[in-house]
């Protein structure tokens, strides 16, 4: 478990009483919960609990919702995708979220280009941290992203949220079908992401055991509903089965 301090003096994300509606079914319901600064936050559940419903509705990606979300005090809820990016908040999607036919480097361009005009910072020192943190990716940058290997991938698709430098970095299954190794390295550098930085990162990841091993706190998400927020070091077998 990730042992650094949080600041629990408010939530830098606040959900209250988000419910999303596919249709006549109910995806979530009535959904409240605070994320707080410089924490991994993981959500867990089983298929269809809601996990991902619940980070697109954040995103915007899911525009209607009843209930709030508020982000550093100002609500998102009413806002489209690029206002939401530009205030600070991005997303990693589960699969591959990449551009395959473009070069490392364009698809890194792309990401950096949908930032406000007003906030943009020198994209080559963005790009050069990048590249510290995932070494392949400078390796790779004149290749299409589409030849990497899946963990390639998976560190292109983070680099692209955060060459974006969101205040909180959302992650959808970021280690899907990748190998044991693979997603060790992924761990590696999430830790290394919160370590370094002032960013908030809501991780949601089927690997319970080894996620809450990095976590601060885990929610636990049922057919849409909020059965429980806890410490890691509270999940026990019982829990484990409620939620699974």
């Amino acid at each position: 478990m990730k042992e650094e301090k949080i600041i629990k003096d408010k939530g830098i994300l606040s959900i209250s009483n988000l419910s999303v509606f596919y249709g006549k079914h109910l995806a979530l319901d009535n959904i409240s919960l605070d994320i707080y600064r410089k924490e991994i936050f993981l959500i867990i559940g089983h298929n269809g609990a809601g996990k991902t419903t619940l980070v697109n509705a954040c995103m915007g990606i899911i525009s209607k919702v009843e209930g709030d979300i508020i982000l550093s005090d100002k609500s998102i809820v009413n806002l489209p995708i690029r206002k939401r990016l530009e205030l600070g908040i991005a997303l990693v999607p589960q699969g591959k979220g990449i551009f395959n036919d473009l070069t490392v480097l364009e698809n890194l361009i792309i990401a950096h280009s949908t930032m406000d005009k007003r906030v943009r910072q020198s994209f080559q020192d963005k790009l050069e941290k990048i590249f510290t943190l995932f070494p392949d990716l400078f390796k790779f940058r004149k290749e299409f992203a589409g030849k990497m290997s899946g963990g390639q991938q998976r560190m292109l698709a983070i680099s692209m949220a955060l060459i974006k430098e969101p205040k909180i970095l959302l992650m959808d299954e970021p280690s899907l079908g990748l190998s044991p190794a693979l997603t060790e390295k992924i761990y590696d550098f999430i830790t290394l992401i919160i370590k370094d930085g002032e960013i908030t990162i809501v991780l949601i990841e089927q690997d319970v055991f080894r996620a809450s091993q990095i976590s601060n706190r885990v929610c636990i998400l049922r057919s849409g509903r909020l059965i429980n927020i806890l410490s890691p070091l509270e999940l026990d077998d019982k829990l484990l089965w409620e939620a699974f």
